[in-house]
């Protein structure tokens, strides 16, 4: 009778831990699954050789990201510097306003026969301008022929900002009643980040002609980061209108404005503008959290000490 109890529990057991690998190599097939499918559904031109040639043309300019690295920070100073210089210059324009008036097109996101109007972009210079996420499954940035801003953030406070976005704040896409732990998804968003930065390092390796800035260099000297993107850009330079740009465009004054209704992007609870703070994930991660992590990214030639993990 022991026997067969033992023999059931162990049964039992190896049941429970072969039903837990079965839900997490399905969770992360979904994830992989259901955002490829978004973006395949909502850029049926981006394979499109009439529209990739005008996208890949050398006049155009694009901010290009792995995923909460501080792109809509990016895009909001930028935005507001441009309303400063070509627009009206005393408006202030939320993060939300900056995006769609000067960053209206999303490189993977439409739908259209043809690229959208853009009446600014000539005015600054370009043919096109776009933000675009680096994706692991839609890289194509080595084709692109104009100038490109790329953005990337330390993997440790990367994977606690893509936990709260995606699961605390229960992106719209997955909907789930209850948000998994970070232990659950933390192997997932080592490997996404992985895949994307090993992208970006090899660009850097190809010394491809863009202005690579990591969210940590642009926290520790703001003026400076944005002075050194504009003078890549080739675009006229005023300093203090980059100030006024920097000061309309603080993460605190994004969090005003979307506690007032003006979302960056809509999820189902919180903000999109969080913490963005460098070094969050002391907090967050223990020992044996970072030490998975690091496992993971050797598997891509990451290291940690490649990064700013702290200020």
């Amino acid at each position: 009778m022991i026997k067969k109890m033992l023999k059931l529990l162990i049964k039992i057991n190896w049941m429970y831990k072969s039903f837990k690998q079965l839900t997490v190599f399905l969770y992360r097939n979904l994830r992989l699954t259901e955002e490829h499918n978004y973006i395949q559904t909502y850029a049926p031109n981006v394979h499109s050789k009439h529209v990739q040639k005008k996208m890949n043309c050398d006049k155009a300019f694009m901010v290009a990201s792995i995923q909460k690295s501080g792109t809509m920070m990016v895009l909001a100073t930028l935005g507001n510097y441009f309303e400063q210089l070509i627009g009206q210059k005393s408006a202030r324009l939320t993060a939300l306003e900056s995006r769609e008036k000067y960053f209206s097109v999303n490189r993977y996101y439409f739908s259209q026969t043809d690229l959208p109007k853009q009446p600014y972009s000539n005015l600054l210079g370009f043919s096109n301008i776009y933000w675009a996420h680096i994706y692991p499954y839609s890289q194509d940035l080595h084709h692109f022929m104009g100038k490109a801003v790329v953005l990337y953030r330390n993997p440790l406070d990367t994977i606690i900002s893509s936990y709260y976005y995606y699961e605390k704040n229960q992106n719209r896409k997955l909907k789930r009643r209850k948000p998994p732990q970070l232990k659950q998804v933390l192997e997932y968003f080592a490997h996404e980040f992985g895949r994307c930065y090993a992208y970006i390092k090899a660009l850097k390796q190809a010394d491809f002609p863009f202005f690579f800035i990591s969210y940590e260099d642009i926290q520790k000297n703001k003026l400076e980061s944005y002075l050194n993107m504009l003078t890549y850009m080739a675009i006229d330079i005023d300093q203090k209108k980059v100030m006024t740009a920097l000061e309309f465009s603080d993460i605190h004054q994004v969090k005003q404005q979307e506690l007032s209704g003006n979302t960056i992007n809509k999820v189902q609870s919180g903000l999109h503008a969080r913490s963005g703070q460098v070094g969050q994930w002391k907090s967050q991660l223990s020992n044996q959290d970072i030490n998975q992590i690091e496992t993971i990214l050797k598997l891509y030639n990451i290291k940690l000490s490649e990064f700013t993990l702290d200020l």
